[in-house]
């Protein structure tokens, strides 16, 4: 995949000049950043689903407070919670 982008990137440049080359930024490097934005957020949202899902059992299970589960699965993933409605 980085070898395939780098190879796009360079022969934008080569191939179609400055006019090439800004037309393969907008249309394929801006929407594979969004593209990468967008599996990156979810992925942490998953993550912090299972750690906090988890930490309940857990410490469910040894009798420790219910707050320390919540206010550590925020601390993960709450920020990500924040960008998304």
């Amino acid at each position: 995949m980085a070898m395939s982008m780098h190879a796009i990137w360079n022969g934008s440049g080569t191939v179609g000049g400055c006019l090439g080359f800004i037309i393969t930024y907008a249309f394929v490097m801006v929407p594979a950043f969004i593209v990468i934005l967008v599996v990156i957020i979810f992925g942490l949202r998953r993550e912090g689903r299972i750690v906090r899902e988890f930490l309940n059992l857990k410490f469910n299970a040894e009798c420790c407070a219910h707050k320390s589960t919540s206010s550590f699965a925020v601390s993960l993933g709450g920020w990500v919670d924040r960008l998304t409605p």
